[in-house]
């Protein structure tokens, strides 16, 4: 009899990659025909952000965005005036708040003169996390750290790389195109299903295409890590049960790409 742990490890184990190394940052990855796939630094111990680009009639969507600083504009300018000076960008789908991917949004829409298109809730926590640097909402978050147990010293600099971190996104476009589970969509030739997850961002947008099984898994699905499931001052209570919920709603699929790590194949 097989244990949980055998079964894990053996799912693990069947995932292949198809590519044993990750685009530089002068480079760009076609892993299938008008799908790009570009990878982003960024400047903390989770060192990088996968960047999707899917053929889109005369343009290209684009999904996520990268990290707010100059590196990433600077890594940005690098491929648009070089492996992607052809690429126009029509169309930008955010899959979440965090600043490692709606971070240049503001950035890219207003170079391209694009839409953007996220989840309701996931667009206002982007609003939210511009505007969160209160007294009142630092008080909340270290009364919220200091019942947890964490000392002074270590509540201070958590506050700080926090609300650093949390800055580190071009300012929002002022409008947005509602995206929402359930939906479908068309990408060029493409039809892609809209599947919203919660946990480790309270309604994360993923894209299943079932006629290539291509699934853009965000943060949600990754392969060699679990995402980050944090419980937040502003919402106390236990997060899991939505994070839970999520994975029923995920196709099986033969090419998954995430935002963290490479392509994988089932």
């Amino acid at each position: 009899m097989h244990s949980r742990t055998d079964t894990i490890q053996s799912s693990a184990e069947a995932l292949r990659y198809p590519w044993e190394n990750h685009p530089g940052p002068d480079q760009v990855v076609e892993v299938m025909p008008g799908v790009l796939w570009v990878r982003l630094k960024l400047p903390f111990r989770l060192n990088h952000v996968n960047i999707y680009l899917l053929a889109d009639g005369e343009g290209w969507t684009m999904v996520d965005s990268g990290f707010g600083n100059e590196e990433s504009i600077a890594a940005w300018t690098a491929l648009f005036e070089g492996p992607l000076a052809h690429i126009k960008v029509t169309r930008l789908i955010v899959t979440h708040s965090h600043p490692d991917h709606v971070g240049l949004a503001g950035w890219i829409v207003e170079r391209f003169s694009c839409p953007l298109h996220m989840s309701q809730v996931e667009y206002l926590q982007s609003v939210y996390h511009q505007n969160r640097g209160t007294e009142e909402r630092r008080n909340a978050q270290r009364l919220f750290f200091r019942r947890h147990g964490m000392d002074e010293n270590l509540t201070d600099k958590l506050l700080g790389r926090g609300q650093d971190y949390l800055k580190r996104v071009s300012i929002l476009p002022p409008s947005y195109r509602r995206i929402s589970h359930g939906d479908e969509i068309s990408i060029g030739t493409r039809r892609f299903k809209v599947i919203t997850g919660g946990g480790h961002a309270l309604d994360q947008v993923m894209l299943y295409c079932a006629a290539d099984k291509l699934f853009l898994s965000a943060d949600q699905v990754l392969s060699k890590i679990s995402p980050n499931v944090s419980v937040w001052a502003v919402e106390p209570g236990s997060i899991w049960p939505h994070w839970r919920a999520s994975p029923p709603r995920c196709p099986m699929t033969s090419s998954c790409c995430p935002a963290t790590a490479c392509r994988f194949t089932d």
